[in-house]
């Protein structure tokens, strides 16, 4: 099928717009400078056509997933609609700094209406946006109860998470840490709640290693995801009543080179999964 000029047109105006706005919040970002309107002119190729681009109060969130998202959770300010609504002018997506003694409590990490254990997931660490977006897709989608984000070293909730979380972005609950010593306080205050706090590994003679399918979730846990190059260092393994291990195919000898992990938000998901399933059986 042939696809229409108008319509190319419009899907490279749109490509180049959000190229443009990336391309300058990155700049912006990196030289620390007030963010500016965009008030530049894109001129379609091979048809010396010029075509206007709309001035920008916030960031550009793009695609049918979020932009649905966001119109419908509410918790962004919107600024304007652009390109027939393929394109959102939000302000930026808040997350509120956790008061750990008002926020992890026995009566906070029960479900109300089920009673069931909340699930809470902590990236800790994962800076690669793609892989971010990834994780929270997972995260809603099997029903995690709220996302603990670390303050540092950390992807930022910007709108290529949001486009890579197929809009999960937006609908998610969302604390966040300041320091890491509130991250220690945290953990403790999680134990001393009930909760358990579980880990994933992909060394299977950890002292602390199970095996996921070994596992049963009956009371509120902390899922912590690692770094994506480094997985989670041994600071805070020390910190996990467990360490999840998702067994693999078992290589011989013969095979002289071999995958032995998992990408990080392919874990979560299986993680997640498993999870979240014992988690209905124990409960009903």
């Amino acid at each position: 099928m042939i696809e229409p000029f108008g319509c190319r047109r419009m899907t490279y105006t749109v490509s180049r717009f959000i190229t443009r706005c990336m391309s300058q919040y990155t700049k912006e970002k990196a030289h620390n400078t007030p963010k500016k309107l965009n008030k530049g002119i894109d001129k379609h190729r091979g048809k010396g056509q010029r075509i206007p681009l709309p001035e920008v109060h916030g960031e550009v969130l793009w695609g049918i997933h979020p932009v649905s998202a966001a119109l419908q959770a509410g918790k962004r300010q919107i600024h304007q609609a652009l390109f027939q609504g393929v394109c959102l002018d939000v302000s930026a997506r808040m997350s509120r700094f956790i008061d750990v003694n008002r926020d992890i409590n026995r009566s906070s990490l029960t479900d109300i209406e089920t009673g069931e254990p909340s699930v809470w997931v902590l990236p800790y660490r994962v800076v690669d946006t793609m892989n971010m977006g990834a994780i929270l897709r997972s995260t809603h989608f099997f029903g995690a109860d709220k996302v603990l984000l670390p303050s540092y070293y950390s992807a930022s909730l910007n709108a290529v998470v949001s486009k890579a979380s197929a809009g999960a972005m937006e609908v998610l609950d969302f604390l966040r840490l300041q320091d890491e010593s509130q991250l220690e306080f945290a953990l403790q205050k999680w134990r001393d709640a009930g909760g358990v706090i579980v880990g994933s590994t992909s060394n299977k003679e950890h002292s602390c290693m199970v095996p996921l399918h070994q596992f049963t979730a009956d009371k509120p846990i902390l899922l912590l995801i690692g770094n994506e190059a480094t997985g989670l260092p041994d600071a805070i393994c020390q910190h996990c009543d467990v360490l999840l291990y998702i067994g693999g195919h078992t290589f011989t000898s013969a095979d002289h080179w071999h995958v032995s992990s998992l990408n990080v938000s392919v874990a979560t998901g299986i993680l997640l999964h498993s999870i979240m399933q014992t988690r209905l059986k124990t409960n009903r």
